[in-house]
């Protein structure tokens, strides 16, 4: 398992350099090697667990993103970048959903939102990167990667409901608009909690290597503690990340 990562990651960042060196984007180069790469039959099978890119890749990238965006930059394009965000993946997610449960024979209604779900959200970092290449507006580049920064808790949250319908488990809140409420709610004030603590403790500080040891901690944190309050883990770490 660990030797195939590592081939993995050295032949994404081979393919990293030579769209670099084509003008190529990236992103879309490694989505169509990796893409042609699974209909090679003679290739093993790499099989990772959602909890691991879930609980150790997602929190540490969102917290890096958040840490590097500007807060008053995303409070100003707040609106915009809660459409895109929150109301145009709930919009996504019920048209998705309808169209595969009408095409698809036999598929629920439920199972066919956890699809729409796991579709809608975009991806940021291809979009950003388009986006930065064909020299959009300012403004436009603050709206995409502050809605990169909240498309994924909104999917999520949208998973979660519908997969526990259809596997019915029973959320503690079965109101999905509560669920949906109370998620983003917890979720940011548990990041904004855990980033106030740690900035007071940070402030004390004098060894670096604690401090450093503190601040990779965080992003983990932050996400783990709202998962388990049934919270957005990512909003806690994105909310985390601009206390900081």
């Amino acid at each position: 398992m660990v030797s195939q990562i590592l081939i993995v990651m050295i032949a994404a960042i081979a393919v990293s350099i030579f769209a670099e060196r084509r003008d190529i984007q990236p992103p879309l180069l490694l989505a169509l090697v990796g893409l042609g790469a699974s209909f090679i039959p003679t290739l093993p099978r790499l099989e990772i667990e959602p909890d691991i890119i879930l609980t150790v890749v997602l929190p540490p990238l969102l917290y890096s993103a958040a840490r590097e965006f500007s807060f008053d930059s995303f409070m100003r394009r707040f609106g915009s970048i809660a459409n895109l965000g929150v109301v145009l993946i709930l919009v996504t997610t019920t048209i998705v959903g309808a169209v595969a449960a009408a095409v698809i024979p036999g598929l629920p209604i439920a199972a066919a939102t956890v699809l729409a779900a796991v579709v809608s959200p975009p991806d940021a970092v291809t979009a950003t990167a388009v986006g930065r290449k064909l020299g959009l507006p300012g403004k436009m580049m603050t709206v995409l990667k502050g809605e990169s920064l909240i498309n994924d808790a909104a999917a999520l949250t949208l998973f979660t409901f519908a997969t526990a319908t259809v596997t019915g488990t029973h959320l503690f809140i079965e109101n999905r608009y509560l669920f949906f409420v109370y998620s983003a709610v917890v979720g940011v004030g548990v990041g904004l909690l855990i980033g106030a603590i740690v900035q007071r403790f940070r402030t004390r500080l004098k060894n670096p290597t604690l401090s450093t040891v503190l601040s990779v901690l965080v992003p983990f944190a932050a996400y783990l503690i709202a998962e388990e309050l049934g919270a957005s883990g990512v909003l806690a770490v994105v909310a985390a990340g601009f206390d900081l």
